[in-house]
């Protein structure tokens, strides 16, 4: 009976050395709940994540006092640490003898409490920053690229060395059966000048200007020219209508109650992979489909200036972008006088 009392007593006595106190970890831990496709369970941590790379940066860079005094974790996990360290994964740290859950809660409390975690980095994006090309910083230490930049062209010199776009290519936007759709948006950007004679040139370009048109009708009841103003939009819309009986293609640029309508012939299917060349069949007209015209004064009343109607040269590119230019006088061998010197514009865009 005594000998049986005496084995319980040193059970005891054994089952209590072995068992860790309270507040620290068994050498023989079960191993802290890791996860590693960024969710953390209940108690565990995310490899990767903001509370990781803090409890990793306490156990790699902490010295043996800090650790046993400033984070409390016990001596023989501290000391299993700073022998085994440095540590890339939580599962490897995890490994130490000693640590475990109690090791990895003071480790994460002291790792925020100290500045070791921060916060996850989200990087900015181009559109956020405003940067439409090159690259940019993304904020957490990266690099954004923004596309290629391209030299912006003059608006009022078309591009000789750029291949004509195809026929083909303005049925693009087009559905089966459809004749009538939207072929994107266009800017429009003018300029003016406040002179212009044969002998002593012209003024410089004021740009962009707002440049206007009008529409001028004969009173004969008052013996006058009268002039109806429009001024030209700085952006608008795009539409395209096919003419299949006439075998054309129009294209309208609109806005402001007003169109500039250009003209692509021998649409026809034998033609389409030729390219559509100058374009330079276009006029400018109000809702009515009156036509418009730069206009000056002659003696106090409004006049087309030596009846010349605006003429155009132009380009759509293979790539569906185009540049449409009003010209000068000197552009169409005229002579050098009147509004049609003084205010020029151009359209730009990008074809759909």
């Amino acid at each position: 009976m005594r000998t049986w009392k005496n084995l319980a007593i040193a059970v005891s006595i054994l089952s209590a050395c072995s068992a860790p106190p309270d507040g620290e970890d068994d050498p023989r831990d079960e191993s802290v709940a890791i996860s590693t496709d960024g969710k953390a369970d209940a108690f565990g941590y995310a490899e990767g994540s903001a509370d990781a790379i803090g409890i990793l940066k306490v156990a790699n860079q902490s010295i043996l006092s800090d650790l046993t005094t400033k984070v409390k974790i016990t001596s023989q996990a501290a000391k299993k640490i700073v022998a085994t360290r440095p540590f890339a994964t939580l599962t490897a740290l995890d490994a130490v003898p000693y640590v475990g859950k109690v090791t990895f809660a003071k480790l994460d409390a002291y790792a925020k409490a100290n500045g070791f975690v921060t916060a996850p980095c989200t990087p900015t994006t181009c559109a956020a920053t405003a940067t439409k090309c090159g690259t940019v910083a993304d904020g957490c230490g990266g690099t954004l690229n923004c596309g290629p930049c391209v030299t912006a062209t003059d608006p009022f010199q078309l591009d000789s060395s750029r291949p004509s776009a195809t026929r083909q290519r303005l049925l693009q936007p087009f559905g089966a059966g459809e004749t009538d759709v939207s072929g994107g948006t266009f800017t429009l950007t003018g300029r003016t000048r406040s002179a212009c004679t044969a002998l002593t040139g012209c003024s410089p370009w004021v740009e962009p200007s707002s440049v206007s048109v009008a529409y001028v009708t004969y009173s004969t009841e008052n013996d006058e020219y009268v002039s109806t103003p429009y001024t030209l939009p700085t952006a608008g819309s795009v539409e395209l209508k096919l003419d299949s009986a006439s075998n054309l293609l129009w294209i309208y640029y609109n806005g402001n109650d007003l169109s500039i309508r250009c003209e692509v012939t021998d649409m026809t299917p034998d033609n389409l992979s030729s390219p559509i060349g100058n374009l330079s069949d276009c006029e400018v007209l109000n809702d009515s489909n009156n036509l418009l015209w730069f206009v000056g004064t002659y003696l106090g009343q409004p006049r087309i200036d030596n009846e010349v109607i605006i003429e155009f040269k132009g380009a759509i590119y293979a790539d569906g972008s185009y540049q449409i230019v009003s010209q000068l006088a000197s552009d169409i061998g005229t002579e050098i006088s009147g509004s049609n010197d003084l205010n020029q514009f151009a359209i730009t865009g990008q074809l759909k």
